[in-house]
């Protein structure tokens, strides 16, 4: 799985720099392959540039936030 994973990032990050840095599902898929790996912050950075793309979408915002939460900075919800 390791090697397939890794073949994914190449060829989506691949697309996304020589062919169509806008493409919203590529750039989807890469986020949720970043999720997966528990690349939080590479991840945010994908659904950051989601939101610009597409602001109307919802899920992209929970996406967003989902991955801030998993930050290990991340600053814990509530009083301390």
């Amino acid at each position: 799985r390791g090697g397939n994973d890794s073949e994914a990032l190449w060829l989506l990050r691949n697309y996304l720099q020589e062919v169509d840095e806008t493409n919203v599902p590529v750039m989807h898929q890469l986020a949720m392959l970043y999720q997966n790996q528990g690349q939080w912050t590479q991840a945010a950075g994908c659904y950051r540039r989601l939101i610009q793309a597409m602001p109307s979408n919802n899920q992209y915002p929970r996406e967003l936030q989902r991955c801030l939460d998993k930050l290990p900075n991340a600053p814990s919800p509530g009083p301390p």
